[in-house]
């Protein structure tokens, strides 16, 4: 089993980063469409209809984002509702606002397919709901940018969500782990004989993760990335094993708590537990 990995700041977010700025790039003309702006790839949504896209087909389409200082990023995910599967997607970054040559972070033709696959592949990991997730070297700038060359004819990018930042992978989970969990709901009604009547039943991943921190430097990350952020409602991804990150999962902190205690006893370090629940899970067909 491989490390852990969590991703839940993003460049591409005005919560997480206020004074970021994001600008659509493109050539031809090919502006935005009013209702599908770029702004839009850092919300979180996942609704179908909330996504980015140019208003001219079969153009190359550039979205921007320039931070408020240099910083730091080693991954990237590309939420599920794309149309990109076995398109070209290329991720840049710069020191100079691209005046001179962009420096390249990755460039990939997506997978099409779901399937058992590392994080840090070459191809990245299309996810068993349809996102697709990426591992690179990190690299440091303050300018970004995801270019997606023409699609061709009559096509346009669709895009509902993107996160570029610093993943963070914990040395310990403790036991028992459960990625694959989850909770099958709906109304029910019983008939006198014992006949049950369901409504249309919904399903979601659920799941807790407990942690064991191996130094002070550990526990401030964790409690920026756990408590800062995701404690604050904002969607993580969680790879419980990077290498099987085909079966991550966007995950919000379920209603309770974030849980920080340091015994002393048999643990030095703090420990870390929370509970998770899937983000806005895809519809069961």
């Amino acid at each position: 089993m491989g490390q852990p990995v969590f991703l839940v700041r993003n460049f591409f977010s005005r919560r997480i980063y206020p004074l970021h700025i994001l600008t659509p790039t493109a050539t031809a003309g090919a502006g935005e469409i009013l209702g599908n702006e770029f702004a839009r790839v850092g919300d979180g949504c996942r609704d179908p209809f909330d996504y980015w896209t140019s208003e001219q087909a079969n153009t190359q389409v550039i979205g921007k984002v320039t931070c408020d200082r240099i910083r730091t990023a080693d991954m990237f995910a590309l939420d599920r509702g794309h149309n990109l599967a076995g398109k070209q997607v290329v991720l840049e970054c710069s020191d100079d606002d691209f005046a001179t040559a962009a420096q390249t972070a990755f460039d990939v033709v997506l997978p099409t397919i779901s399937s058992t696959g590392d994080i840090d592949d070459a191809l990245g990991v299309r996810t068993e709901e349809g996102a697709w997730l990426k591992r690179f070297p990190s690299r440091s700038a303050r300018y970004w940018r995801v270019r997606i060359p023409a699609l061709g004819a009559s096509l346009k990018p669709q895009i509902v969500n993107l996160w570029l930042d610093l993943s963070w992978s914990p040395t310990l989970l403790d036991t028992p782990i459960a990625p694959d969990s989850h909770e099958l709901a709906g109304e029910e009604a019983v008939t006198q004989t014992g006949w049950a009547v369901r409504s249309g039943v919904w399903i979601r991943r659920r799941g807790r993760v407990s942690m064991r921190l191996l130094t002070t430097f550990d526990y401030e990350i964790a409690r920026d990335q756990l408590q800062n952020q995701f404690g604050l409602n904002r969607p993580m991804w969680i790879a419980h094993d990077d290498e099987q990150a085909d079966r991550a999962v966007l995950a919000l902190p379920r209603l309770g708590t974030i849980e920080t205690e340091q015994r002393g006893q048999d643990w030095f370090y703090p420990r870390v537990s929370f509970d998770w629940i899937e983000h806005e899970a895809k519809e069961a067909a």
